[in-house]
């Protein structure tokens, strides 16, 4: 089977879930004897868009550069300069089906063009990428969204330039609604990772549940080895916490949990992790000031399996839609802090306590019944906890699904896409018009600065991975 593999980026550059995922799956569709290639975005700008090439163990990855400004944002996902690229990819490739993993830094109708071309498409619903323009469906204030997307819950939420004005910013979220469902419904076969997940995509797009096919996601990577216990005494709590270090994840609400405990709370943090941005790392040190709070950095994976510990932290505001942090977690053998999110409490288990991540008094509430009760420490310790599959596992119940759509064949009632020829100059125009405003605004240092710090975190990707 020749399969095309289309994902938002692709390790080394991204070593986030999704990224992990494509990777680890393809390599063993590589081993099973498919033909993969793999079609991915980067944050590497270039002067013009183009394609550059790279074998990574076995698989070829085609990574298209981008070349307009700030190409990350919620309303630059479309780029016909890209759309064009990937046709010429589908045609020369000529892949007998198209799983496209996200459309992010790439162009927002990759499922209905390859269907324009009879070619059937897998599309995996990893995040809630197609139901928010945030993706996290984390309003701007930092709580929880359970709104339906569209100009009532989005138009004061979404990022905006400060000359963009409500009806620029309500057009771009009517296209960015009818080109998500359009998407979605033109695919043959859509996969979520977890119940809660699909529940979740269903309800938001108004699809029928069973329109959705549920498959775990695989464990990624080798096993981690059981942490030692710290089995501190009564009074005393030692957490781990271990990941990017980005505000949906949630530290800061564990710091703010451990402030209600002072004084002498009793209570040590450590955290193993990058700061995503500069902000969040002052936010967070701050809140740390005169905690117990040890910040030991990025960590090759199973690096904070190596301590002693009384309990695991996972207070993430995320929708989680599986979680491999929590897989990792699990491995570890110790007792589990978890948010009530998502496909977080959907595999929670008797290691796991859930908690509200944005109820600080609920989770300071949870740290101290933790800290004061050394059983019950041991006994959520004791507990089985659910095992991920293999990916091999995965594969032999991703295959049969490959197989349904191509039996199938390419979805026939799509919502049409325009003629690239039709709408390149009035995209380009755009792009010129945004350059000339940000560059007569005194942006062009900004600019220079963001590419500086894009390099920087390439640096940084390529040492951890």
């Amino acid at each position: 089977m020749k399969i095309l593999a289309v994902v938002h980026a692709f390790p080394p550059e991204g070593v986030g879930g999704t990224e992990r995922y494509a990777r680890g799956v393809l390599a063993e569709l590589v081993r099973r004897g498919h033909e993969v290639r793999v079609l991915s975005g980067t944050m590497q700008w270039r002067p013009k868009v183009e394609i550059s090439t790279a074998v990574d163990e076995g698989i070829v990855v085609d990574r298209v550069h981008r070349s307009d400004l700030y190409f990350d944002h919620w309303d630059k996902v479309f780029n016909p300069h890209v759309s064009r690229l990937y046709e010429r990819e589908l045609d020369s490739f000529r892949p007998d089906l198209v799983h496209v993993h996200h459309w992010v830094r790439l162009s927002s109708e990759l499922v209905r063009r390859a269907a324009q071309r009879a070619i059937p498409v897998v599309l995996h619903l990893h995040d809630l990428f197609v139901t928010c323009p945030r993706v996290f469906r984390i309003h701007r204030e930092g709580h929880s969204c359970h709104e339906e997307m569209g100009e009532k819950a989005c138009l004061k939420c979404v990022p905006r330039w400060k000359f963009q004005g409500d009806d620029e910013v309500r057009a771009s979220l009517e296209r960015y609604a009818h080109e998500a469902r359009a998407e979605v419904v033109a695919a043959r076969v859509r996969i979520a990772p977890s119940a809660s997940h699909a529940r979740s995509i269903s309800g938001h797009l108004r699809l029928p549940l069973e329109a959705i096919d549920v498959l775990e996601h695989p464990r990624i990577g080798e096993t981690w080895p059981c942490a030692s216990s710290a089995q501190s005494p009564r009074g005393h709590l030692k957490l781990l916490f271990f990941a990017q270090l980005h505000p949906i994840k949630g530290l800061h609400r564990v710091l703010e949990a451990m402030r209600r405990l002072e004084p002498e709370s009793g209570v040590e943090l450590d955290v193993f992790g990058a700061f995503a941005t500069k902000e969040y790392e002052h936010r967070v040190r701050e809140l740390a000031r005169g905690l117990e709070a040890r910040f030991h950095g990025a960590y090759p994976p199973g690096e904070p399996a190596r301590g002693a510990y009384d309990a695991i932290v996972l207070p993430s505001l995320a929708q989680e839609s599986f979680s491999f942090w929590l897989t990792e977690a699990y491995d570890l053998g110790l007792p589990v802090l978890l948010s009530r999110n998502g496909a977080l409490a959907e595999r929670a288990c008797g290691r796991a306590r859930l908690v509200d991540p944005e109820n600080v008094e609920e989770m300071a509430a949870a740290l101290q019944e933790l800290r004061d009760q050394p059983e019950l420490r041991a006994r959520m310790a004791s507990a089985s906890a659910p095992q991920a599959p293999s990916v091999r596992e995965h594969v032999d119940s991703l295959e049969p699904l490959y197989a349904k759509a191509i039996n199938a064949g390419a979805a026939q009632e799509v919502v049409p896409v325009a003629r690239l020829e039709d709408v390149t100059f009035e995209w380009d125009r755009r792009e010129w018009a945004f350059r000339e405003l940000l560059r007569s605004e005194g942006w062009e240092d900004v600019i220079s600065s963001m590419n500086r710090e894009l390099e920087e975190l390439r640096a940084r990707e390529r040492r951890d991975s």
